[in-house]
């Protein structure tokens, strides 16, 4: 994929066998970091969410632009106040309906 857009081509430039998931940064992608954080009852570092995210498909966005996405959902809560490399922890705001 990297080489693809590499080229200012899409995924559907290419013949493929079996046509790759891209996750762009959208509802849908936001939608599926709720759904992994819900359950949970504690806060997950950003990165951690990232990586949870390519078993899904490839994505187009950086983790930056998640988290920037993630701040301006109502249905998280960031929280920095355990401070590592990414400094960033998210969880569902239990309070928000969906």
């Amino acid at each position: 994929m990297d080489a693809l857009f590499g080229l200012d081509r899409t995924e559907n430039d290419f013949n493929w066998i079996e046509k790759p998931t891209i996750l762009k940064l959208n509802l849908e992608s936001i939608d599926i970091c709720y759904n992994l954080l819900k359950p949970k009852r504690k806060p997950k570092d950003i990165a951690d969410l990232y990586i949870d995210l390519m078993g899904y498909g490839y994505l187009t966005f950086e983790e930056n632009d998640l988290l920037e996405a993630i701040l301006n959902d109502g249905r998280f809560m960031v929280n920095d106040e355990y401070k590592l490399i990414s400094g960033k922890y998210v969880s569902v705001n239990k309070n928000k309906k969906n």
